[in-house]
């Protein structure tokens, strides 16, 4: 018999986070981002612009979990997750461990944050006001 894989949102992604999971804590993205950082984390030098990006996908999750923040699509919001999906699978198609391995991460979250860059220049604006 074949033991039951651990789920782990920082090694497999949003997979391992439940619907039940989410509604019992909605935060439960955002702290696997955090987790993700602590233990690889992006050099700004290298990634400036993806650090930044990703900083702004986790305070708008954190915002839209605790309800502060609603001025923004679900398509927006589902994007933003599927791209956060990426970052935090440890085997994806440049592993993060390697040296440049946060290449296709950036890029992915690029692509996220370019498409709905109108809706977040309005919640980054909002963001400096609190």
């Amino acid at each position: 018999m074949k033991p039951a894989a651990q789920k782990s949102p920082l090694r497999n992604g949003l997979i391992d986070i439940s619907a039940s999971d989410f509604w019992s804590n909605p935060l439960l993205p955002v702290e696997a981002i955090e987790e993700k950082l602590k233990g690889i984390p992006i050099d700004t030098k290298v990634y400036p612009v993806f650090s930044d990006e990703i900083q702004i996908f986790r305070e708008l999750l954190r915002a839209f979990a605790m309800r502060r923040y609603g001025k923004i699509s679900l398509l927006a919001i589902i994007d933003v997750l599927q791209a956060v999906d990426y970052f935090l699978v440890l085997g994806d198609f440049n592993p993060d461990s390697r040296e440049r391995g946060y290449d296709d991460d950036a890029e992915v979250v690029h692509r996220a944050y370019v498409k709905h860059e109108i809706e977040l220049r309005a919640f980054k604006a909002w963001l400096r006001e609190q």
